[in-house]
């Protein structure tokens, strides 16, 4: 095991799988719900600007990639304009939407690379796993189920935490939780989050994944870039010589 580095923690859309297409769906049926509901003059095409979205694509830095799932909501709300339901009111009414449809159209998931063979060699190997993502833990926990997910001890996710990234505070509970120091702490994520979370940490490593929504300043600022988590074991390896 690296000596530096005994411990790693994952941002999840992007890094280890990939559910945009999930995403896209899910935030168009809630958009269509809501405006039966309240009405408005908004188009789809508003509210993909604002979440980051063009042509059935994420774009890299916008909040489908990177946000909270609370940014997310805010951008129906204000969708909604003037006829808008106070946020207190409306929260838990978006909420509920983006379950219900969460659950009859669940967002196909693909693994970015051998994601469960490579968690559980990194578990074998004695390095401790976390997840630090924007999102919330009923659809990380979904999400990564099949993908390694019972390999991982500590789960930082928006609803979990008081300051989601870019704040450091998913890498210094993540430290505290496995009673070793931040510097022996790597991220590995695809984000401008994920790297000012790493950096404001003092975290002994940014790996960056080569995603589709990684941008070009985060691989450039990287530690180390990656095509998938797979050459994250001999990326390590290597640092140990």
């Amino acid at each position: 095991m690296t000596p530096s580095i005994r411990s790693i923690l994952f941002d999840k859309d992007g890094t280890l799988i990939d559910s945009f297409g999930g995403w896209i769906n899910v935030n168009h049926r809630v958009f269509d719900e809501l405006k039966s509901r309240y009405g408005g003059i908004r188009r789809r095409e508003d509210l993909d600007r604002l979440l980051g979205i063009d042509g059935g694509r994420v774009l890299p830095g916008g909040l489908v990639a990177s946000g909270t799932e609370e940014q997310i909501y805010r951008a129906h709300h204000l969708q909604l304009g003037g006829s808008a339901p106070p946020w207190e009111e409306f929260l838990p009414e978006v909420r509920s939407l983006s379950r219900k449809w969460f659950q009859r159209e669940r967002p196909t998931v693909q693994p970015v690379g051998r994601v469960g063979q490579t968690l559980k060699s990194l578990r074998e190997a004695g390095y401790r796993l976390g997840i630090a993502t924007s999102d919330s833990y009923e659809n990380a926990f979904r999400d990564l189920a099949e993908h390694g997910g019972e390999t991982i001890e500590f789960w930082a996710t928006s609803d979990r935490l008081s300051h989601p990234k870019p704040h450091p505070e998913s890498i210094f509970l993540f430290s505290q939780f496995t009673a070793l120091p931040v510097q022996a702490v790597a991220f590995v994520g695809d984000s401008d989050v994920d790297l000012q979370a790493a950096r404001a940490a003092g975290a002994g490593l940014f790996v960056a994944i080569r995603s589709s929504t990684c941008p070009p300043g985060v691989l450039a600022q990287a530690d180390a870039v990656l095509d998938t988590v797979e050459g994250l074991p001999t990326l390590l390896e290597s640092r140990a010589d």
